[in-house]
């Protein structure tokens, strides 16, 4: 399961160049590691299923940089709570 990949949804694409700064920030703000994917890294992820990974079945490899976890982030906790 892909998530925004460079050429894909993300940069190097016509709607990404539409979007603003602050539109694209805020896409990307929803990614844990705020920022697309890269074709290499999905080549990558291909490479090991093909070559490692022969007792692998039915499974969902999931390479969305942490949107699924992301999207839903953790609320600054007040002064003085983690810090005491």
């Amino acid at each position: 399961m892909l998530g925004l990949i460079q050429n894909r949804h993300g940069e190097g694409t016509r709607g990404w160049k539409l979007l603003s700064e602050r539109e694209k920030k805020a896409i990307n703000s929803q990614c844990l590691l705020e920022r697309t994917g890269t074709p290499e890294e999905v080549a990558e992820a291909s490479i090991f299923l093909i070559r490692d990974a022969d007792y692998m079945t039915g499974s969902i490899i999931r390479m969305d940089g942490g949107i699924i976890l992301g999207s839903q982030k953790v609320p600054p906790f007040p002064e003085g709570i983690l810090n005491s």
